[in-house]
């Protein structure tokens, strides 16, 4: 059986992520993987980096990397890749909308299809209408944009080969990056499986995601991403010949 990463950025997360952790651990333990946990602490001003100090201590797959001062999603993100030591890397956020209980069906698919990328995507998306709706609206931008055949580019829950994962620099200025990564490894060729995911309600915390204030970043950066995945291609159909 393949080894996995889990990646896990966190910010101001004390009063759920003890909970998510623990679980975490719990089905890692069940299903006898071979894991490690990181969770990136990304300069959080409450009792998070406290808590995964201490769960660091209890349970030796967890390791803790600290920013000193918050650096935003994607730059956590990166610096979780960039430690990631296991075969493949899970991305999944650490505020409990995501389900660790579907860990092991990533490792199942990849098993039955052998996959190097496969992308969650969630079947009833849950949050406030204004967020399903900047979801749908940004899948469908990135299909028309990149000629994405996916289900969801924002899901953040990933399973992907931590060498393949490590291959692309994350340039993301703020919440873009699962849909970054989508569309670069998208871009260099890679093929896709696609699973369904559950999602839950946040039950705890607050998002630092303001929906209506990442609107016009986010297509400035898709477009900006357009530009740069022709490049990618252009340079590809050189060496090719």
């Amino acid at each position: 059986m393949v080894s996995i990463s889990l990646v896990i950025p966190a910010y101001n997360e004390g009063e759920s992520i003890n909970v998510f952790l623990e679980h975490a651990v719990e089905i890692i333990k069940k299903n006898k993987l071979e894991a490690e946990i990181i969770v990136v602490n990304d300069g959080s001003t409450d009792d998070t980096k406290d808590i995964c100090e201490r769960l660091s201590k209890k349970h030796q797959i967890i390791r803790l990397i600290n920013h000193e001062v918050n650096k935003g999603y994607s730059r956590a993100v990166s610096t979780g890749i960039k430690h990631a030591e296991k075969d493949f890397i899970i991305l999944i956020d650490s505020d409990g909308q995501f389900d660790v209980k579907d860990i092991p069906a990533f490792l199942k698919k990849h098993n039955e299809t052998g996959a190097d990328v496969i992308v969650g995507y969630r079947v009833k998306r849950k949050g406030t209408f204004l967020r399903k709706l900047m979801s749908r609206g940004m899948t469908k931008i990135s299909s028309l944009l990149f000629g994405l055949k996916l289900k969801d580019t924002q899901c953040a829950f990933q399973f992907i080969k931590t060498d393949i994962l490590k291959s692309i620099d994350i340039e993301s200025p703020s919440f873009q990056a699962p849909t970054e990564i989508k569309i670069k490894l998208a871009a260099l060729g890679y093929d896709f499986e696609q699973m369904p995911i559950t999602h839950h309600e946040r039950k705890k915390g607050k998002t630092s995601v303001k929906a209506l204030k990442i609107i016009p970043s986010t297509i400035l950066f898709l477009l900006y991403l357009r530009i740069k995945t022709l490049d990618i291609k252009l340079r590809q159909a050189r060496d090719y010949k």
